[in-house]
């Protein structure tokens, strides 16, 4: 029998009416010579406007998961209007998305001038993993359905010519790092302090990487493998119920637990961390 082969008969096009003529963006800094810490950032979106261009009165910015984003303020300057700024809690103002990955905010007005330009900085703290961090951001109308328009780069806050919406890191680093881990836990079975929860931070990793994360006894000897997977760039925790490889409660006493990246490490930092735990009863 033939291959079945797929066939193409028409496309359909939406065309809609543009918020605005350009709206060109700019996130700054655009460089960051630590990572792994709560940092603040700014996204500038510049806009110019035509007679027909609808406005816009919400702002979405996407970025990878795992930043754990949190809006600030957004400030707006508008050509012949008074500069106002909004925070979350602000009248008319409504943050519609705050999230790990994404912020959408809506304005208690559209923004619309055809006598110069409008300039609208959000203002959001977020945590950077990778050597390079995108973010997408779009403006739309809430009156009007399917109207996002997708923002360019470009030269948005007319002081830095950076014009990117892409955050680097300059210098190679740690990838594991910011390991938490409590001291002890008593794994009884009373409820109380039963699991011991280890979280870790993972770096200017492109891709997912493979981590693993293990117990050892003094002796060397591996004790319980907690995790051997695949993870993005991000903060991540693990749980430790305190049994060994057989599924039993392990005696009390001290351990090692240690946390591996099998990566090409020739030019990287700490592609291993590792703590004492304490087991008691």
């Amino acid at each position: 029998p033939g291959e079945a082969t797929a066939t193409l008969r028409s496309v359909a096009l939406n065309f809609v009416t543009p918020v605005a003529r350009t709206v060109l963006g700019e996130v700054m800094p655009s460089r960051l010579d630590s990572i792994g810490a709560k940092q603040t950032l700014s996204y500038f979106l510049r806009s110019t406007f035509e007679a027909g261009s609808r406005g816009f009165d919400e702002i979405l910015i996407e970025a990878p998961d795992g930043l754990d984003m949190t809006l600030r303020q957004v400030n707006v300057s508008v050509t012949g209007r008074e500069a106002v700024s909004y925070t979350p809690g602000s009248e008319g103002f409504e943050v519609v998305v705050d999230e790990s990955d994404s912020i959408w905010v809506r304005l208690p007005e559209a923004i619309k001038t055809t006598s110069g330009s409008s300039l609208v900085e959000v203002e959001f703290e977020a945590t950077i993993f990778g050597y390079n961090t995108f973010f997408i951001a779009s403006a739309g109308h809430s009156e009007f359905a399917n109207s996002w328009q997708r923002v360019d780069d470009g030269d948005a806050n007319g002081i830095t010519d950076s014009e990117t919406t892409v955050v680097l890191a300059l210098e190679p680093g740690d990838l594991l790092g910011d390991l938490e881990i409590g001291a002890s836990f008593t794994p009884n079975g009373d409820g109380i302090n039963d699991q011991l929860e280890v979280a870790f931070s993972l770096m200017r990793v492109g891709t997912s990487a493979p981590v693993t994360v293990d117990v050892y006894d003094l002796r060397g000897r591996l004790v319980s493998q907690i995790s051997d997977e695949l993870i993005p760039a991000g903060r991540h925790v693990v749980t430790w119920g305190g049994e060994d490889e057989s599924g039993k409660t392990v005696p009390p006493g001290i351990y090692l637990m240690r946390i591996d990246l099998d990566i090409d490490a020739k030019s990287k930092k700490n592609t291993s961390v590792h703590r004492l735990v304490h087991v008691v009863y």
